[in-house]
């Protein structure tokens, strides 16, 4: 999601704010804003989130969404 996207480029001085939502997002119900708010948790969290992050894309492995399970595998 687009949300997702910007939080991230927020950098990591912004991570007290962007991680809760991006956190929250993480149980999106669209793949794709699931998918975005991983890599951007991935990008601005510390290690704890990192985890939170591998763990959401491992679940969208088996998504009935082609492109977002396209670019997880990648």
């Amino acid at each position: 999601s687009r949300a997702a996207i910007e939080l991230s480029e927020l950098g990591k001085e912004t991570s007290a704010v962007a991680v809760p939502a991006l956190k929250e997002m993480l149980a999106d119900r669209t793949p794709r804003a699931r998918f975005e708010a991983a890599k951007a948790l991935a990008k601005v969290g510390g290690p704890d989130d990192l985890a939170a992050a591998a763990t959401a894309l491992a679940g969208l492995i088996g998504s009935d969404d082609r492109s977002v399970r396209s670019q997880v595998v990648h």
